[in-house]
């Protein structure tokens, strides 16, 4: 497909390096410098997402499994069995393992990603970054990046924000003040 006629532009994991700077809004301007670039060049672009990482997913999950904690809901003990073969180091590579962790685990991202908060602010940095400039938890994608960092950091899920331009500012005032994380139905 040529490019001036694609309809999306995908921003791989936008996210601020420098913890000193996580106060100035950086990510807000480039974010909107991005789109107004994009936009100027590819007018047909009407839809920016991310493809971003989710890199302590695994540590919160394994921190809730060794405490015994057993309010995972929507978590049945079939699935918290399932969960267990995490473990295991070949599961990525036997189908039928994958498919009886996937909704299972899809469930856990997503209630990590919008429920899981520490002072107020969600827990995942990658997700706070987006959710705090406006962007929406579009989808969780499976096994989307098998990478050894991403295995070892989110069992290689990924998830795309998306930046809906004309919901941008509501999305960054209901997270501001009440800790509102903007999530499509296809997440909750």
């Amino acid at each position: 497909m040529a490019a001036s006629s694609a309809s999306t532009a995908i921003f791989y994991s936008i996210i601020s390096l420098e913890p000193g700077l996580s106060r100035i809004g950086l990510g807000n301007i480039l974010i909107k410098t991005a789109v107004s670039d994009i936009k100027a060049e590819y007018p047909n672009v009407k839809t920016y997402c991310t493809l971003s990482p989710v890199p302590r997913f695994r540590s919160w999950l394994e921190s809730i499994q060794s405490s015994n904690e057993r309010n995972l809901s929507p978590l049945n003990p079939e699935d918290l069995n399932a969960i267990s073969q995490i473990l295991t180091t070949d599961w990525y590579n036997d189908y039928q393992r994958s498919e009886r962790l996937r909704f299972p685990l899809l469930r856990l991202c997503a209630r990590y990603l919008v429920q899981e908060k520490v002072r107020g602010l969600c827990r995942d940095p990658v997700a706070n970054f987006h959710i705090r400039n406006g962007a929406r938890l579009e989808q969780i994608n499976w096994l989307a990046d098998l990478s050894i960092l991403r295995k070892q950091e989110s069992y290689g899920i990924m998830v795309n924000y998306l930046y809906d331009l004309e919901e941008l500012n509501n999305n960054v005032k209901n997270y501001d003040s009440c800790g509102k994380v903007a999530a499509s139905d296809k997440v909750l």
